[in-house]
């Protein structure tokens, strides 16, 4: 939230969260099982709530710096006063709209720091699910008004020349990393980015093939291939036109077919394939009808473009065009989209986890 956000009565106050926070949370959330809903009055709706990057008094980090989707993780806060220790009663934890302060406190480990005005509190082995909303806001009561600190989504722009720093969590050779990050420098496309997408098609296995005949690292098909052919012309290519997925996946088994024979089995050259797809997918969408769409729907933030390109990928263009046109700006949430809205959250997550280097 940004600014400050003035007094308001019981019924606009409500409204406020409701409106901010998101839709009500189930029986079960993220933080564990829900026995008896804890309505949000609980937050006195005669205070205001802050930005907490106007106050100094408390800050509240966390770690990881951004939600995980793909793996559980345990979520450190940290809390740190000013001039006095942070008081546990002025805490309170919202999930979408719904008070969740008693089930995190009750699972967490906290721990008191007189000395260094901390207070931290570790929640184990926290999962959040990729196709699911997930708002959180962690509120601090300062006497005055509710200090807001949310714990956010990771943000993986398509053209942030975001390096990846490990590949932790998969068994990939050492110089993985280093092709990564020069194909994705080479061809202008965030490196962590390019990791997570290779992550979520091929979990970096340059051998993978797909029921759809998509191959290598990046799974490119072969309609992909045709669609980039002036970039990768005089790289090797084998017509599979003839051969199922079975016999596709025999030939590469039996050391039949191999990276000379097909480029896209050659891990640097399926990386900038890859790489090279996802900018023809920008340029469809720079096209003057294509553009315009996004313009009238308001999707033209580097984060936007990044959605619906790899959407794009994933589900192809015209897919995601028809349901821009169906859903407006709101075509990600689309119930049709819900096994895309999980393939573009966890490569942000994934890429978000890559770029931040090994974590212990």
């Amino acid at each position: 939230m940004q600014g400050r956000i003035k007094k308001y009565g019981n019924v606009a106050f409500l409204l406020f969260i409701q409106t901010t926070f998101c839709a009500c949370a189930g029986p079960t959330s993220p933080f564990g099982a829900i026995h008896q809903l804890t309505p949000i009055q609980k937050i006195r709706s005669d205070f205001s709530i802050t930005d907490s990057s106007k106050k100094e008094d408390y800050k509240i980090s966390f770690f990881p710096k951004k939600h995980i989707y793909h793996k559980n993780e345990n979520l450190v806060v940290t809390i740190k006063g000013n001039e006095h220790i942070p008081d546990m009663n002025n805490i309170r934890l919202i999930y979408n709209s719904t008070d969740l302060t008693d089930v995190f406190l009750k699972n967490s480990e906290i721990k008191t720091f007189p000395e260094e005005k901390i207070i931290k509190m570790e929640f184990t082995n926290l999962k959040l699910s990729a196709r699911k909303q997930n708002k959180i806001n962690f509120l601090y009561f300062d006497n005055k008004n509710y200090l807001s600190f949310p714990y956010t989504s990771p943000s993986c722009p398509l053209a942030h020349m975001s390096f990846t720093k490990s590949l932790h969590g998969f068994d990939t050779p050492n110089e993985f990393v280093g092709f990564i990050n020069l194909s994705g420098r080479s061809e202008k496309i965030n490196p962590s980015l390019l990791a997570g997408l290779v992550a979520m098609e091929s979990g970096f296995n340059p051998h993978a093939v797909s029921s759809a005949k998509a191959l290598g690292l990046t799974q490119i098909t072969d309609i992909a291939v045709e669609q980039i052919r002036n970039k990768t012309e005089k790289w090797p290519r084998r017509d599979l036109s003839s051969l199922s997925y079975r016999d596709i996946k025999t030939e590469i088994n039996s050391g039949n077919m191999t990276q000379e024979d097909d480029w896209r089995l050659e891990p640097m050259l399926s990386l900038r394939g890859g790489a090279n797809y996802l900018k023809y997918i920008v340029s469809f969408w720079q096209l003057p009808e294509q553009k315009k769409l996004l313009q009238e729907n308001h999707l033209t933030t580097d984060e936007a473009l990044t959605d619906i390109v790899l959407a794009s990928y994933n589900s192809g263009p015209e897919r995601i065009r028809r349901t821009i046109i169906n859903s407006k700006k709101n075509w990600l949430n689309d119930p049709t989209m819900s096994n895309v809205r999980y393939y573009v959250n966890m490569i942000y997550s994934y890429c978000h986890y890559f770029s931040e280097g090994p974590h212990t």
